[in-house]
């Protein structure tokens, strides 16, 4: 039922080749509702690296762009030695303003396209300080509902593949009905939605079992506690990549972006935020 991406930025290694680097392990899950009329978003708060500071957790990992939201995890910002910044909040809100439609899909690769342009300039020992055991880098997704009304989850993952020296991609999507996770704790989140060992069933609380997708209000709670689920349980060197606190924010048909719970400081990577956000309609 679920779809994963898995990002970690070795970031001890890349603040020898790189200045400015901010780097996501990150969990974020998403839930679609099977009916198409909602997605909800919960993602976790831990900047992994920042210069020479400590790991911090006031990351934006998703914000809005009106009525659409983006996604990010990786390396998200990179102020290289020989080369420009590159900002994956930025380059997304460039793409967004630039779009002639606000196609999540087409937006995506418009991203990617400038990811990948970027790096290309970048050295490969620079490039392989900050990839992830399987090469990963960056992962950059767009989720809003299409000229039908449908919900669209569509983002874009960037590789390095050290053996043949490219750069490499490829779509990552959502479906109606499917719960998304990006980062590290995917089969965490997986034991979580089964409910089948007693950590998972605890970890409920007094949340119902298994109405995941078709009930927002049961999803508004599910999914902060499946990103909460990965901070508790992680292990090894990923538990430095995953904290709290947990933002959460729905999509709604016909109605928006509603916020249920935010940092404060994330509001202003927002395009055109707006003072006061809509309460998502749960009946």
């Amino acid at each position: 039922m679920m779809q994963s991406v898995r990002i970690v930025c070795k970031w001890a290694s890349c603040l020898l080749l790189l200045y400015h680097t901010l780097c996501f392990g990150t969990s974020i899950v998403i839930v679609v509702s099977a009916t198409g009329d909602y997605v909800v978003v919960a993602t976790d708060s831990r900047n992994a690296a920042l210069g020479k500071a400590l790991p911090n957790d006031d990351a934006c990992k998703v914000i809005a762009l009106d009525d659409t939201l983006f996604l990010n995890s990786g390396t998200v910002v990179i102020g290289a030695i020989r080369g420009k910044l590159w900002d994956s909040l930025s380059e997304a809100r460039k793409v967004y303003r630039m779009a002639r439609t606000r196609d999540a899909e087409r937006m995506s690769i418009d991203w990617g396209n400038r990811a990948m342009s970027w790096f290309y300039t970048q050295s490969r020992a620079d490039i392989e300080s900050i990839t992830d055991p399987d090469g990963g880098l960056v992962t950059g997704g767009f989720i809003n509902f299409d000229s039908q009304k449908r919900p669209v989850i569509f983002s874009q993952q960037v590789f390095f593949i050290s053996s043949s020296r490219q750069l490499s991609r490829k779509p990552w999507v959502v479906e109606q009905g499917k719960i998304g996770v990006s980062g590290v704790g995917t089969d965490l989140v997986k034991e979580f939605e089964k409910a089948e060992t007693v950590r998972a069933r605890n970890a409920y609380g007094t949340l119902g079992l298994h109405k995941v997708t078709t009930d927002l209000a049961y999803d508004i709670q599910f999914a902060p506690k499946a990103v909460q689920f990965v901070i508790d349980n992680v292990e090894g060197k990923d538990k430095e990549f995953v904290h709290g606190p947990i933002d959460v924010v729905v999509l709604q048909r016909f109605v928006g972006v509603g916020w249920i719970r935010r940092k404060q400081n994330c509001y202003a990577m927002d395009v055109n935020p707006a003072k006061k956000k809509p309460t998502p309609k749960t009946r």
